[in-house]
């Protein structure tokens, strides 16, 4: 679309014809937001994991986020079309939106039980998110096999596509973002102090189980939304805070904050773009686009790494 067209657009809708008006507001802004307010998210989610892990390939699904969802979304479909095929129309989006959150929600609630019998050890963290991705992804393929056609909704969803972008999702990711984004500002000295190690954060006034608990939380909530709303955004939440950190030559998390939030948003306007553009009509997804930009940057930020990152 022509710039000054959209322009007069955004300054003036009732100028222009119906149908660009449609178009501008009802489509483009929505996912345009939508792509900024997911690169946010993903990056904060990516970033408290990593911080409380201690472990830098942690990425926001580590807690078994992603397969959580995915099997909340196969078995309600499941359950639908075996007891009443014809929900399927009534029910609209909410069959993916409901049961992807209570899905991811799930699967924090198990990680948090495994963790805190082990008082939030970073490596039983980490074991048990693997542990129960597994169990989840299992359950997933199984009730997939049943699904037949029916499947190819399941793929398209958990490969992610910012075209479900709307108002009403935004606003979702909007309060997701204005609650998470302070909260995770105001604990960078905890975090600071948890990447030195628990001795040192314990030395320091910081209780690293609290800490992890909470920020824990914090990234599974993130993503358990955006996964809901959107589907699986992959690589966004591992790849922004290296980057950040990277550009900035410090761990700092007052600084990495929200350079990783900006960039974050950045990745996904041009992963976006890029989606949009490959293939005209249609559109690649999403999450298979991230990875194509990501890999090369993970893999320049991995020999960069000794060399550059600041302590």
């Amino acid at each position: 679309m022509d710039p000054g067209l959209t322009f007069r657009v955004l300054i003036n809708p009732e100028s222009v014809d119906e149908s660009i008006r449609v178009i501008v507001w009802d489509y483009r802004i929505p996912r345009t937001l939508a792509a900024v307010l997911v690169g946010i998210l993903m990056a904060i989610a990516g970033l408290l994991m990593q911080a409380s892990t201690l472990n830098p390939l942690a990425d926001p699904y580590l807690t078994g986020a992603a397969s959580g969802a995915i099997f909340g979304v196969s078995l309600t479909l499941f359950m639908i079309i075996f007891l009443d095929p014809s929900l399927l129309a009534y029910l609209g989006h909410y069959l993916i939106i409901i049961p992807a959150f209570l899905g991811s929600i799930s699967t924090l609630f198990l990680v948090l039980v495994i963790a805190g019998a082990y008082k939030f050890d970073p490596i039983t963290l980490v074991l048990g998110g693997v542990a129960i991705s597994m169990l989840f992804g299992a359950l997933s393929l199984i009730i997939q096999t049943m699904l037949g056609e029916r499947i190819l909704d399941v793929i398209i969803w958990s490969l992610g596509t910012l075209s479900f972008a709307s108002w009403p999702r935004d606003s979702t990711l909007l309060v997701a973002t204005l609650m998470s984004f302070p909260i995770t500002l105001l604990l960078y000295k905890h975090l600071n102090a948890l990447m030195l190690g628990d001795e040192v954060a314990q030395s320091l006034g910081v209780n690293p189980r609290r800490i992890r608990f909470i920020a824990l939380v914090i990234s599974s909530l993130t993503t358990a939304t955006v996964v809901s709303m959107l589907g699986i955004i992959g690589f966004l939440g591992l790849i922004a805070p290296h980057l950040a950190r990277f550009s900035l030559r410090s761990n700092d998390h007052l600084l990495v904050i929200p350079i990783a939030c900006m960039l974050g948003a950045l990745l996904a306007l041009f992963g976006d773009i890029m989606a949009r553009s490959i293939i005209t009509p249609g559109e690649l997804p999403f999450t298979p686009i991230m990875s194509l930009i990501g890999v090369p940057l993970l893999v320049y930020l991995m020999r960069s790494r000794g060399r550059s990152y600041g302590g």
